[in-house]
Formats: structure tokens, C-alpha cells, sequence
């Protein structure tokens, strides 16, 4: 069975926060996961990586404190 993540678990496993994540969905700069459990996204392990390459080529989009 496929482990996944919940949008804090997942923003937590990449070092950014979750309004981030929301952010770079909401204006498909990222995929929108394709589960939804309890009415939450719920993202795979693919997802949470392809989530953190995002980030990592676009590193002026963390925090200060979220990039040390």
C-alpha cells in the first residue's frame, strides 16, 4: 500500500510552509495531487519529491530562515 502525506507532513519532509505549497498549487506552478483523503490533499512520495525539486530551483521562494 502507498504511504501519503498530508499537506503539513509534506511541507515539513521539504522545509517549507504549508501556505508555500498552497501558494505554488493554487497557481500550477506544482500539480495538484491526485488523492484527496477526508477532503485534505494527500501526496505521495512522488509528489512530496517533485514538490521539494520545485522549491530547490527556486530557492528565493523560502523564507529567509526556511533556506538557512
Amino acid at each position: 500500500m502507498d504511504k501519503y502525506f498530508s499537506l503539513g507532513q509534506a511541507a515539513k519532509r521539504i522545509g517549507v510552509t504549508t501556505y508555500r505549497i498552497a501558494y505554488a498549487i493554487t497557481n500550477q506552478k506544482v500539480a495538484e495531487p491526485e488523492n484527496w483523503m477526508a477532503g485534505r490533499r494527500a501526496f505521495s512520495e512522488s509528489e512530496v519529491q517533485a514538490l521539494k525539486q520545485y522549491f530547490d530551483d527556486h530557492p528565493k521562494l523560502r523564507k529567509k530562515k526556511e533556506r538557512e
